[in-house]
């Protein structure tokens, strides 16, 4: 299996010159301290991408429309959503109940957001955060402080000005420390910044997307996700098993699932994510929840359920969304994987952002 990287990135090959980086988040000229191969990634969204790989004025994941309307990128089968109808999950059948979070609850999302700005600032007070962090690599635990700690600050001046453009260069000034001890402060204050700022916005106000829900809660809920599995990052280089709160974690499975489509503007492969009908089994140990992801001609559908499949995985959902990011290795003892491996493999491979 290839290395791990940031929620979907590569860290030293963000699709386009590492110098532009800085630019699509808005990072005023070299970041202080930052290592040179990483200061671009210190400027990316979810996954881990450099904006300048997204393409520039797109509301809702699309290009150029205004109208919040959603256009499928070419060669992707969408997943059809009966969530804004019923309000529930899509193919929840009833056997996953006990997972509540719901995909477009934006107050659900600042609260579970909160709580996990809290345990990342508790994670990274103390430890040595020149330790190297195995799942991104080339970075140390203060170089992973740094990118969030941009990222938070990005979508929280996004939400407040209400931009229907991704923010410059110029709009952005991280107020990085001088010394790595006061990281934790700094990345304290810049969630809980973002919290304010999301929970005073109206969630269904348009704003600049790359993803599938062209609204301000697209960032609550991509910013609770990409927060979680930063964290993740952070408590694994310390040796530590990452705790994530099981709803948590179902909904950031969804989310990945949910998006993965339009992130084939600036992750071609997600384009081979494709087949003639084999599928992937996620099975919840912990919660009574599961995914059937299934690869046709056209591309990927997915839905909640329990269909049968080519490759069945089961362990923890927390562990499972691990999985689905490349944080820990399928071998692992807690992962059961029956079937065809190479249908999983195919998945992880080109879904890789």
């Amino acid at each position: 299996m290839a290395q791990a990287r940031s929620p979907g990135g590569r860290h030293d090959r963000h699709g386009g010159r590492q110098d532009d980086a800085p630019a699509a988040l808005g990072v005023r000229g070299a970041l202080p301290r930052v290592h040179e191969r990483a200061r671009g990634a210190a400027a990316v969204l979810l996954l881990g991408r450099s904006l300048d790989a997204v393409p520039a004025g797109r509301v809702g994941g699309h290009r150029g429309r205004r109208d919040g309307r959603r256009r499928e990128p070419a060669g992707l089968a969408s997943h059809h959503s009966a969530r804004a109808a019923t309000g529930r999950r899509p193919g929840t059948d009833g056997h996953d109940a006990g997972v509540h979070l719901a995909a477009r609850d934006h107050a659900a999302h600042c609260r579970a957001l909160a709580v996990e700005v809290g345990r990342y600032v508790e994670a990274i007070t103390g430890p040595d955060l020149s330790l190297p962090v195995p799942t991104c690599p080339g970075w140390d635990i203060a170089e992973l402080v740094r990118h969030i700690g941009a990222v938070h600050r990005w979508a929280e001046r996004m939400v407040r000005d209400g931009s229907i453009e991704r923010l410059a260069r110029a709009e952005l000034d991280l107020g990085l420390p001088p010394d790595v001890s006061g990281l934790p402060v700094w990345l304290a204050s810049g969630g809980e910044a973002l919290v304010a700022t999301l929970r005073a916005a109206d969630p269904d106000a348009s704003i600049w997307v790359w993803g599938a829900d062209p609204h301000v809660r697209f960032w609550s809920r991509r910013m609770l996700h990409e927060t979680t599995v930063h964290r993740a990052d952070a408590e694994l280089a310390l040796g530590r098993d990452p705790a994530i709160d099981p709803d948590t974690a179902a909904d950031g499975i969804d989310e990945l699932l949910e998006n993965l489509p339009n992130a084939a503007y600036f992750a071609p492969k997600v384009a081979a994510l494709r087949g003639d009908g084999e599928s992937i089994r996620l099975d919840g140990t912990d919660v009574d929840v599961h995914w059937v992801v299934r690869l046709e001609p056209k591309g990927f559908t997915w839905a909640r359920g329990r269909d049968d499949a080519s490759v069945r995985v089961s362990a923890p959902v927390a562990d499972l969304l691990l999985l689905l990011y490349r944080r820990l290795p399928v071998a692992d003892a807690r992962f059961a994987c029956l079937g065809d491996h190479d249908v999983l493999a195919r998945w992880l491979d080109n879904s890789a952002l």
